[in-house]
């Protein structure tokens, strides 16, 4: 059974992702779908959370917790849920747009500093889902070496001929899948060093000292890149905005995109 819930926020629709579930599962998803509906998201929050509790991370349940926070006004615990959804499911169009909307109602709006060639390549990557992409990288360089194979066994120049470009081209475009995979990897890898402001704001300091001198401040919804680890002192963490800037936040201010384990 599909649960999709539908916002409309601020005259723009925030569809809600879909999520399936086992009849077992149907109460508590029902529950707090009545409860949205209801507007009752305090109460929504608290269900989708112990959804996550029984059935782990999923992109729906992250979804969802988006779409309430946003309805509470939390930009920042909104950013953060529909981070951790594309970091389950980058090819989910509407988590991407949704993105963009919390974004765009964000303080500090800043661009996620990527070029156009990385939007690109980004786009081609996520064509695909990572088990196809795979797939597909393996049928393509089985392909290439049989064709060499044959290149060096047969005797017809045009047979040779023929051989020798299949094989270049398979190989050719399993090394390109190949590049496609190692950017979903390479996103992977990346999301684990990126954290959501989830205060309404925070000061920057020049360093993690005391009587470090305040730069600028940053506010909820920021999405930011963890440089290292806090300070023993003060608790504060070194980052780095896209647009170059860096500094030292309080850990406090912050939730990593992807969850980290509790401490026993």
């Amino acid at each position: 059974m599909s649960q999709r819930l539908h916002a409309f926020l601020l005259a723009l629709t925030l569809s809600v992702g879909s999520v399936t579930a086992t009849a077992s599962e149907a109460k508590p998803w029902e529950q707090a779908a009545s409860l949205y509906e209801g507007k009752d998201y305090k109460q929504a929050i608290t269900r989708y959370e112990q959804l996550l509790q029984q059935e782990g991370p999923r992109a729906g349940i992250y979804y969802n917790l988006a779409s309430c926070y946003y309805q509470l006004g939390d930009l920042g615990h909104a950013r953060l849920y529909i981070e951790r959804s594309l970091q389950l499911d980058p090819r989910d169009e509407a988590a991407q747009a949704n993105r963009q909307l919390i974004r765009a109602k964000s303080i500090d709006r800043l661009a996620d500093g990527k070029g156009w060639v990385e939007r690109t390549g980004e786009q081609m990557a996520y064509a695909l889902p990572l088990p196809l992409l795979i797939a597909l990288s393996l049928l393509l360089f089985a392909l290439a070496a049989a064709a060499f194979v044959r290149f060096f066994l047969v005797r017809r120049r045009s047979a040779r001929r023929w051989s020798f470009y299949t094989g270049l081209g398979s190989l050719a475009l399993s090394l390109f899948t190949l590049a496609l995979i190692i950017h979903w990897v390479h996103e992977q890898h990346e999301a684990r060093h990126r954290a959501v402001i989830i205060h309404p704001e925070v000061s920057v300091f020049a360093s993690g000292d005391a009587d470090a001198e305040a730069l600028f401040s940053l506010h909820e919804g920021t999405l930011i890149r963890i440089k290292g680890e806090p300070s023993t002192a003060l608790q504060r963490i070194p980052i780095t905005l896209p647009d170059g800037r860096h500094g030292w936040i309080p850990s406090a201010s912050l939730e990593y995109v992807v969850p980290r384990p509790a401490l026993p």
